[in-house]
């Protein structure tokens, strides 16, 4: 009785992550772009992109000083 019980919790999970897996391929069908790169900039649905980016280098810093690396980040706008 208990391998009954078990068997169709494994079914109804296997519905489910099949639903799921549906559903998310449905979504990614519909949220594409397209991106491109000219050697000077990135496009992405065919308008030009500056991408900037940043990074804190943990190793060189004590966890003493995050909180103030963090501020100036967001008082800069990286974040």
């Amino acid at each position: 009785m208990d391998f009954v019980f078990k068997k169709q919790g494994i079914i109804k999970m296997l519905k489910f992550n099949l639903m799921l897996v549906v559903v998310l391929c449905l979504w990614v069908s519909f949220c594409t772009a397209s991106v491109s790169y000219d050697h000077k900039a990135i496009s992405i649905n065919g308008q030009r992109k500056i991408l900037i980016s940043g990074s804190i280098h943990y190793p060189r810093s004590t966890p003493e000083m995050w909180q103030i690396l963090f501020r100036r980040q967001k008082k800069e706008g990286w974040m």
